[in-house]
């Protein structure tokens, strides 16, 4: 579903479709105001990108049952094509709603995984969050001002994007957040 062509800073113009994430639901149940939360996947080589979002379309139809079981023929296929494109891919988020002051707003997030680090885009938020719950930040479940602190609050503040870009798997950068606001 969503299937689109959308520019995304350091990746160029690319399909992006939907992707399957608990945020779609969570974030307009918990931000007053918030209409949509569309998380969309987009991967370099297009014949890729919508060969996966044909198979989406099956699942959802309910023809294929379990796609699981075609994991290894596609990643084999992959591997073969491999020299279509690189090993590039990314994630944008894009949630529209109302501030506040009842006017209309839209925050655009972006990530950008290279190198083959996809896969690890799901984990990051767990990641960095472990981190700083390690570091004791987040112990006490409040802020400093005594509120409750919420994960996601802390995941697209300045700190938390700083966290995710700082986020290195053999020592290579594997994130580009950018939540604008």
């Amino acid at each position: 579903e969503g299937l689109s062509r959308r520019g995304l800073p350091g990746l160029g113009t690319r399909w992006v479709s939907h992707g399957d994430a608990p945020d779609r639901g969570l974030f307009p149940q918990r931000y007053a105001g918030l209409r949509t939360a569309d998380v969309y996947a987009a991967l370099e080589v297009g014949a890729f990108h919508l060969g996966l979002w044909a198979l989406s379309r099956l699942v959802r139809a309910g023809m294929i049952r379990n796609p699981e079981k075609l994991a290894g023929p596609l990643v084999a296929m992959k591997r073969r094509l491999g020299f279509l494109g690189s090993d590039r891919g990314g994630m944008l988020v894009t949630m529209e709603g109302t501030d506040h002051d009842g006017r209309l707003k839209r925050i655009d997030w972006h990530m950008v995984a290279r190198s083959g680090h996809g896969p690890y885009i799901p984990a990051i938020a767990a990641v960095v969050l472990t981190r700083r719950l390690l570091d004791h930040h987040m112990a006490h479940g409040v802020t400093p001002a005594g509120e409750p602190y919420l994960a996601m609050d802390w995941l697209v503040s300045a700190e938390g994007q700083a966290a995710i870009a700082s986020y290195k798997v053999d020592g290579e950068q594997l994130f580009f957040a950018d939540a604008r606001h």
